[in-house]
């Protein structure tokens, strides 16, 4: 709780209102998960624990031992703690972008740097911010986020959120926000995104392995497989959306001119859904992906996809370098992350390459 004291004296030094409002919110909301955290070995051993309730949280037990032991992630009480938050979400996240731009739009934090969206515990609030950012003329997504990570500064738990997943997912999500507790850029989602998702998956992979779980790691491996598939897809139409807006004068167009924009850019979005369709056919009617293809499909929204996904391939030839070392793999990754910005992103993108 210091923590909380500290960091709330540190930002009323250095902010206006807005900011006091935003940041108070979020002091608010930790302090709420903080206080709902029961001991899960206190929890697994209470006989008035529900007996469903008791057997996922063991499984995370073992999770969470792999993760130290064969992971080699950081080794401390951060989901070692259940909390029910008698919601949906935990946190909603607001993504914005111009209307004519997959660009996002950041804001600059304290302790994590400058991030492509803003977090808000009550949903409420998310929505009244992002009505700001239309007004504005801005593309807005929000999204409901299940998980988050403080980056070490609590210890975080295992939330109502996310204990029903299929335990592949729980595995992956335990992995992923450990991996950023062990490395964290300020200031680069991309590159922090993307190394604790390859993390989260590389660890799912050898959990179901050490589990002998042949079954659920064929199934895992299908659904990352068709995740790949549907990442690649929106980030190429990313790069299609760059292409038509580059291709014009934003400052100099004419409303005339900026309607013909709105309906290219339109066309582009919906040969894109067209294109899932064909996907889904492939996939033999998976529709894992619907809700998020089918409604308020914009640039903020495709941008929230790459954010954190760009480096993932970067990621994965790297630890192959290695040859599987994690250690090592760690070693390398912390030395990019170490190197200034150009310089770290000219190495990812070589990295990329066959």
């Amino acid at each position: 709780m210091s923590r909380l004291i500290l960091l709330f004296l540190l930002i009323s030094q250095l902010t206006g209102c807005t900011g006091l409002g935003y940041y108070g919110q979020a002091i608010h909301g930790q302090i709420e998960v903080l206080g709902k955290r029961q001991s899960i070995d206190d929890l697994v051993s209470n006989p008035e624990t529900p007996d469903k309730l008791r057997l996922k949280l063991q499984r995370v037990q073992k999770i969470r031992s792999f993760a130290s032991k064969a992971m080699k992630l950081p080794d401390n009480k951060s989901f070692q703690s259940y909390a029910d938050l008698e919601r949906q979400y935990v946190v909603w996240n607001v993504f914005a972008a111009p209307e004519f731009s997959v660009e996002p739009v950041k804001w600059c934090f304290l302790v994590a740097g400058c991030l492509s969206y803003r977090g808000y515990f009550r949903e409420s609030a998310a929505e009244e911010f992002a009505e700001e950012l239309r007004l504005q003329g801005n593309d807005v997504y929000v999204a409901g986020i299940s998980a988050y990570s403080t980056l070490g500064w609590f210890n975080d738990s295992v939330l109502n959120t996310v204990i029903d997943w299929p335990e592949p997912e729980l595995a992956g999500l335990i992995f992923h926000e450990l991996a950023h507790q062990l490395l964290y850029i300020k200031g680069d989602i991309s590159f922090n995104e993307s190394f604790a998702a390859m993390v989260g998956v590389e660890g799912v992979r050898r959990w179901l392995e050490s589990e002998g779980a042949v079954d659920q790691n064929n199934k895992y491996l299908v659904a990352r497989a068709r995740r790949h598939e549907f990442v690649k897809l929106v980030m190429r139409y990313q790069k299609n959306l760059e292409t038509l807006f580059s291709s014009v004068q934003l400052g100099s167009m004419s409303s005339g001119d900026k309607q013909v924009l709105r309906k290219n850019k339109q066309e582009l979005l919906n040969t894109m859904r067209q294109e899932y369709q064909g996907l889904k056919e492939k996939w033999s009617g998976y529709s894992a992906y619907d809700e998020w293809m089918g409604k308020n499909l914009n640039n903020a929204k495709i941008a929230s996809i790459s954010m954190y996904q760009q480096y993932v391939p970067a990621f994965r030839a790297l630890l192959k370098q290695h040859k599987g070392e994690l250690t090592v793999f760690y070693d390398a990754a912390r030395k990019i992350g170490a190197m200034e910005a150009g310089q770290r992103n000219a190495i990812m993108q070589q990295l990329e390459k066959p």
